[in-house]
């Protein structure tokens, strides 16, 4: 067993790594990689502790393209061989470690990986990276044992691959970061343009209010000029008598012009109609309008009363005129006028 172990630890160890590893077969072993897969597997559960069929399962796990669990056993490997002190059987372990991580690697990758189109996941690129690293470690210790020229080329491979995977990590973060920007300049966007339609109708909101505050107080001033505004007061001559009032109008000979009050003055505009809106002033046109023919109206009745005062204060002195010549009459015995008949 021992010599079957050592043709596989120097077939596989110093053939390219792109290269599948040898296996030689014979009529009494199985003939299929997974069939030896299965007779290592069940051999590593009676030994586990055995390197030699530790090392034996990698190979076969390697042959069937299973990079992950053909590293898992050369490192189970590498740990028994320290050991049991199999120093050179640890070396090919090292290298095959290393080979092993390099094809995980690349069997995790998309195709294209490197077109800047593609873009890997994250979690990808950084599991690829950390499986890498421990190939590239893996490489560095078999050189450290014995350096050979195949480990140090590996060994160049890999890093240039991983130098390759963290460009490829630094673009698309990068990319995400323009992308998250974008992002962020919209949404800023956004909600600039949402608090200015906010701003805007709050505006209209409050103009809206203060025309309303301007209508009311506009209309509660009218209201209070109209509801203050008492009517001129009679002239003094109605009360007093029908004969006073009849030598005065004799004396004076113009009864109309004193019988009538002065005229009221307009109702003057607010102090903020410039403020108004032309709906208000038109409504403050029709308000002072109205009180203007309130007002010509209290003063024609005012007129009026003058002039009946003025009639019945004439009529009043001519019968009293009458009565006395009648009684003058009646004195001197003389003809009663009648009823009707003036006595000029």
């Amino acid at each position: 067993m021992k010599t079957g172990v050592k043709f596989l630890i120097y077939a596989f160890l110093f053939l390219p790594q792109a290269t599948e590893a040898f296996w030689p077969f014979t009529p009494n072993e199985p003939q299929t990689p997974q069939e030896k897969i299965t007779v290592l597997e069940n051999e590593q559960a009676l030994n586990p502790e055995d390197p030699e069929t530790n090392y034996n399962l990698g190979v076969a796990l390697y042959k069937n393209k299973q990079f992950d669990k053909a590293k898992i056993n050369f490192e189970r490997a590498i740990q028994n061989s320290q050991v049991k002190k199999y120093g050179e059987l640890e070396q090919r372990c090292h290298f095959n470690a290393g080979n092993s991580g390099y094809q995980q690697t690349l069997k995790m990758l998309p195709k294209k990986w490197e077109d800047k189109e593609t873009k890997v996941p994250e979690e990808t690129l950084k599991t690829a990276i950390d499986t890498l690293k421990q190939s590239i470690d893996q490489f560095t210790k078999f050189s450290k044992l014995n350096p050979h020229p195949h480990a140090e080329k590996n060994k160049k491979k890999a890093e240039e691959l991983l130098k390759k995977l963290e460009e490829k990590q630094k673009e698309q973060k990068q990319e995400d970061k323009k992308d998250e920007d974008k992002k962020d300049d919209k949404q800023k966007k956004s909600d600039k343009q949402d608090d200015q339609k906010d701003k805007e109708s709050k505006d209209k909101e409050k103009v809206g209010q203060d025309q309303n505050e301007g209508d009311k107080d506009q209309r509660d001033g009218g209201g209070q000029q109209g509801g203050n505004r008492s009517p001129e007061p009679s002239d003094k001559r109605d009360d007093q008598s029908p004969e006073h009032q009849s030598n005065k109008d004799k004396e004076h000979g113009n009864t109309d012009k004193h019988d009538q009050p002065p005229h009221a003055s307009p109702p003057q505009p607010s102090q903020d109609e410039h403020t108004q809106t032309p709906k208000e002033k038109q409504e403050n046109k029709k308000e002072s309008r109205s009180a203007a023919a309130q007002q010509q109206k209290q003063d024609e009745n005012v007129h009026n009363k003058s002039m009946q005062a003025l009639l019945d204060s004439l009529d009043t002195d001519a019968n009293k005129a009458h009565k006395d010549l009648l009684l003058r009459k009646a004195i001197e015995n003389e003809q009663p006028l009648e009823e009707g008949q003036k006595p000029w």
